[in-house]
């Protein structure tokens, strides 16, 4: 491997895989031919606020991951997550440039840079969200835990639905979305600290991150 594609893969590490293939060998050529051009990712992309219910009311026997951002294209965490989870978890992703989606979910509009995860649980339509930190190792944890089943994914009887049109709200919804550990090992503490007096933080203990390789670039820490 030349040494400019080792140090591509030491930034691209632990989010990418990489591996060297020969593709000058005969028997490489086709698999290489056929390949090259594939980046495999199972998103779904709901370009308005309306898609998101009927999204949440199909596969209604897998979690349902959904990612609020402002940019453009669904980062490439978000990507390495939908890849790693496709087979048991629906992944999806909204532009919310404005917030407007946010408000009308009963969540603040955002920075700019602020980026929400959702988690839609088996059999539900109503999402929690995920107040860890927005890394590979922390969000794995956090999915991990949904499968198997130990996360805090309890949602209360008043949380506001899922959007089903784009129009703007009058007013931030009342209720606010309950939010989720994304560490299932350790207990919750609970805490007053938000404006909202209905409203209860649940901080979830941090996760250690494996340092990365030496000589690895800023894309190891990538966030969403």
């Amino acid at each position: 491997m030349s040494p400019e594609c080792a140090k591509a893969a030491q930034g691209l590490h632990p989010l990418v895989p990489v591996y060297a293939v020969d593709c000058d060998d005969e028997k490489n050529k086709r698999s290489f031919l056929e390949l090259v051009t594939r980046v495999p990712h199972k998103i779904s992309k709901l370009e308005r606020a309306s898609e998101i219910a009927p999204w949440t009311e199909k596969n209604l026997d897998k979690p349902h991951a959904l990612l609020l951002t402002k940019d453009t294209k669904a980062p490439l965490l978000w990507k390495v997550l939908g890849n790693k989870y496709r087979h048991v978890t629906e992944f999806g992703t909204h532009r919310d440039i404005d917030g407007k989606t946010s408000v009308a979910m009963g969540y603040e509009a955002g920075s700019e840079k602020q980026a929400k995860v959702l988690l839609i649980p088996v059999e539900s339509t109503k999402p929690a969200r995920y107040t860890g930190k927005n890394k590979l190792d922390p969000l794995s944890a956090f999915f991990d835990s949904v499968l198997d089943g130990t996360a805090d994914l309890q949602i209360e009887k008043e949380e506001v639905a899922i959007p089903a049109d784009e129009q703007e709200p009058d007013a931030p919804a009342e209720p606010v979305a309950p939010v989720v550990s994304s560490t299932p090992s350790e207990p919750l503490v609970a805490s007053q600290e938000s404006e909202n007096p209905d409203q209860v933080i649940f901080h979830a203990p941090v996760v250690d991150e494996a340092p990365a390789p030496e000589g690895s670039s800023s894309t190891a820490h990538e966030e969403l």
